[in-house]
Formats: C-alpha cells, sequence, structure tokens
C-alpha cells in the first residue's frame, strides 16, 4: 500500500476501520484500536488507541500483545482493518466453542485458555480470533525470543479453528491499492 495506514484508506467513502466498528462495535463491551502512527487521525474514531509496547515495529503480534495488556475483560477479539465485510456472525461464531468448553469442562471462564480462529474457505485466518488475556505472557516470551509469526505462536497453543461455510467473500482481505479499488468498484 506503498507505506499508506491500510485502517484510514477509504472504502465506499470511508476509512477501512470505520466499517469494523461499525459492524462489530455494538456486539463488544468495549473497542480499541491499535495502530502506531496517525494517532491524532485515529482518535476521531473515538476509541482507545493502542500501540506496541515494543520499541521496534514487531509486526501484527506485538499488537496483540499490546492488546492483550489493554484488555479490561477476559477475553479478546482481534479483527484485521484490512477485512471490512467480515460476517456479522463472527464474534457469536468465534464464541461458541469456547462457551463450550467452559460449560463442558465445568471451569470458570478466566481459566479457560482456548483460542478460537476463523476459517474462511481454505484459509485459516490467523488474525481473527478471539483469545484469553492469560496468553499475554506466553507472546512476550515468543517476541523476546525475535520470533514474530502469528502463525507460528499460534501452533503452540490450544486453537480450535471455526469455519464459516458459504462465506468465503467475506474474508477478502485488502493489501493492495488495486484490491482495494477493485472493492470500492464492486456493489455491496
Amino acid at each position: 500500500m506503498n507505506k499508506q495506514d491500510k485502517g484510514l484508506l477509504l472504502f465506499k467513502q470511508k476509512p477501512l476501520v470505520s466499517h469494523l466498528i461499525d459492524r462489530f462495535g455494538s456486539q463488544l463491551e468495549s473497542v480499541s484500536i491499535s495502530c502506531n502512527r496517525n494517532f491524532e487521525q485515529y482518535q476521531q474514531f473515538g476509541c482507545p488507541l493502542i500501540r506496541d509496547q515494543e520499541a521496534d515495529f514487531a509486526g501484527p503480534l506485538a499488537g496483540i500483545e499490546a492488546g492483550l495488556a489493554a484488555c479490561t475483560t477476559p477475553y479478546l477479539l482481534v479483527i484485521p482493518c484490512d477485512m471490512p465485510l467480515l460476517p456479522k456472525s463472527l464474534i457469536e461464531k468465534l464464541w461458541q466453542p469456547i462457551v463450550d468448553q467452559t460449560h463442558s469442562n465445568q471451569i470458570n471462564s478466566e481459566e479457560n485458555n482456548l483460542i478460537t480462529v476463523a476459517r474462511g474457505g481454505q484459509q485459516l485466518q490467523v488474525l481473527v480470533m478471539i483469545l484469553p488475556v492469560s496468553c499475554q505472557s506466553s507472546i512476550k516470551q515468543y517476541l523476546s525470543d525475535d520470533r514474530h509469526s502469528v502463525h507460528g505462536w499460534l501452533k503452540k497453543q490450544t486453537v480450535q479453528e471455526v469455519v464459516f461455510p458459504n462465506e468465503e467473500s467475506r474474508f477478502i482481505n485488502i493489501n493492495s491499492q488495486i484490491e482495494l479499488d477493485s472493492q470500492n468498484a464492486t456493489k455491496d
């Protein structure tokens, strides 16, 4: 994206991040935005801003770690700003396996270590997940070992994939100006 801040790029006449706030904000206790630049522009959305705790930009996993550190609930929903069409049922479907495991194990939800990750079509969407705040120390250790892969970190965790059949088109990830232009040209 030529070093442009993806969350602020216009999709259907409004910033990408705004689509996700509008789509999921009412389903959540609170919404925060993970960003490491353009703070004044992001403040316009009225959400708390979270920046990486690592001095050097260590990628999305560092943003997740910062989100977990700031999280005031037992679980954190992670969604990337460049997926504005995610299914509206996303949270409900990602949350259900956690509820099911909690009930089947007869344990307190704070003790549950299950991470749910969306699978849209053939691809595991490693940046679309719900994870417990207890994962923060594991991520911190992983980052301190100079490892940054979300996928690599997830391989060492208790993960349940949540499949979204027939909703592959909802998991479109906008990674280039061509993809943004193409999506802007399509009708809703």
